[in-house]
């Protein structure tokens, strides 16, 4: 017997996207100089290891969004918002970072991440977000002696 599988075009397409972004995100790393670390494990190895992340996840979406065959009631929806929402994010703070500083920045990551996955307590989730960053940022700054970026706050 002959079994036709049909595909969710749009866990494909998504599933693309995250392998390639994660082979974009190796690629630009490569570009960048080597630099000196002060440990064996230098900078360009968990971007690396981000990417490759993105890349097998990706490919996994696609996997699975290939093999739904049609009335399959296990068969997984995406919602596409929530990782629109993430996506946006992230690319926000890779943008606002330096002009915002890390507890800022971190703050509203935070907060759109914690609004994607439902919460929708707003003062709420912007207190928890303003003290996570906050006490990374001291644990960094001060305890580890690496400094995140300070922004428009200049502590």
């Amino acid at each position: 017997m002959l079994r036709m599988t049909s595909y969710k075009p749009y866990g494909v397409a998504f599933g693309a996207a995250l392998a390639l972004l994660g082979a974009a995100m190796i690629w630009v790393i490569s570009l960048l100089p080597d630099t000196a670390a002060y440990a064996a494990v230098g900078p360009k190895m968990f971007p690396r290891l981000v990417g490759g992340g993105l890349i097998l996840t990706g490919l996994a979406v696609i996997r699975e969004a290939m093999s739904i065959v049609p009335g399959d009631e296990d068969a997984i929806e995406y919602d596409v918002l929530p990782i629109l929402a993430i996506s946006a994010g992230l690319i926000f703070a890779a943008f606002a970072l330096e002009r915002l500083g890390w507890i800022l920045t971190a703050t509203v990551v935070f907060f759109v991440t914690a609004w994607a996955f439902g919460e929708r307590r707003r003062l709420a989730t912007i207190a928890i977000g303003l003290a996570l960053s906050g006490g990374t940022y001291l644990l960094f700054n001060y305890a580890l002696q690496l400094s995140l970026p300070a922004g428009i706050l200049r502590f």
